[in-house]
């Protein structure tokens, strides 16, 4: 074979494999392009799935917690749970009697409420408190002085009995214990008047220490402690407090207002946090004060069965709830006990 024969040869041979090569480029980059657009495809998919099982999508959404619930919130959602699932609410009350109408009306959808300052003495009848829909009050009044108080309600659906065992001389607090089921709950309300001693805290100590020896497993602490939560000093006492028992502070709201100031003064404490549904801060429905407490609120994951017929004007929507009886309940979300 010649020179010139064999350049030939070698030159077709390059040129064949200059060719081959860009053939496999020419795949291997049709096939990247392809696997870029079914993984675009499928995320896109995915986003508008995502999108359209989330219902109301904010454009700019915020934090959210389970201790702070907007009253939007409950009006939209949580009416349900409030209707099938156990529920507590507090409020200083600053002189029940005057206030009772407005309140009636406010507290109907819960099971237990707790009034803190209802400013009663012995010359206010029961009869003259009672609420629709709940049992009459169970009461622990000021016998010396004006102000203070401390007022349990209970809706009558359910079995309750006050427990004076657990109550402190002393003390302005009171505790219930209330039956779901076969579910028993204790529900302690308590006040702490403002500058109060050390005795004072002793004895507020000693009051859930009672709670805690029972063999009741499920026990919620409420009320107007007057302890600062974003205040250092207050908030040692208040971790003390849920170290020592094993308790759960979930207010985080500010519940107290005056012209120049605002502190989380109105605090509950559980020894489960797994069973809450919700928990936060209401509106006040209080017209025109200048200086108020706003409720306090819990639901919890406790089915409970079904309560006696009314209705109400809730967040601006009549709402009408209907039992048959007792043997049947209102249905449960998925996971929840």
């Amino acid at each position: 074979m010649t020179n010139r024969s064999r350049y030939f040869k070698t030159v077709g041979n390059t040129y064949r494999t200059s060719v081959k090569l860009q053939v496999s480029i020419s795949s291997i980059v049709s096939y990247q392009l392809l696997l870029v657009s079914i993984i675009l495809i499928v995320f896109i998919w995915w986003k508008c799935l995502i999108l359209n099982q989330s219902g109301d999508v904010h454009p700019n959404p915020g934090p959210s917690s389970i201790s702070s619930v907007s009253d939007s919130d409950i009006s939209s959602c949580s009416f349900e749970y409030l209707s099938g699932m156990f529920s507590v609410f507090h409020v200083n009350i600053q002189s029940l009697k005057p206030k009772l109408d407005v309140l009636e009306q406010e507290v109907q959808p819960y099971d237990v409420v707790i009034l803190t300052e209802t400013w009663l003495n012995n010359t206010v009848q029961n009869s003259s408190l009672v609420m629709q829909n709940f049992a009459e009050p169970h009461r622990l009044d000021r016998p010396d002085r004006i102000g203070g108080g401390v007022a349990v309600y209970v809706h009558e659906s359910l079995t309750s009995k006050r427990r004076h065992d657990l109550e402190i001389a002393h003390l302005e607090a009171i505790w219930v214990e209330v039956k779901i089921k076969s579910r028993t709950i204790l529900v302690g309300g308590f006040y702490r008047p403002p500058n109060s001693n050390r005795e004072y805290m002793e004895r507020i100590h000693e009051s859930i220490d009672r709670a805690k020896n029972t063999s009741i497993n499920n026990i919620i602490v409420t009320g107007d402690f007057n302890l600062n939560q974003l205040n250092n000093t207050d908030r040692v006492k208040i971790d003390d407090i849920s170290m020592q028992f094993g308790l759960h502070q979930l207010i985080n709201d500010c519940t107290h207002f005056t012209e120049h100031s605002s502190s989380i003064i109105d605090l509950m404490f559980v020894d489960k946090k797994d069973s809450v549904l919700y928990s936060g801060v209401s509106d006040p429905f209080i017209p025109n004060l200048i200086r108020y407490h706003c409720p306090i609120f819990a639901i919890f994951k406790f089915a409970k069965p079904k309560s006696a017929t009314y209705k109400t004007n809730y967040f601006g929507n009549t709402k009408t709830v209907t039992t048959t009886n007792s043997e049947h309940y209102y249905p449960k979300p998925i996971g929840l006990a």
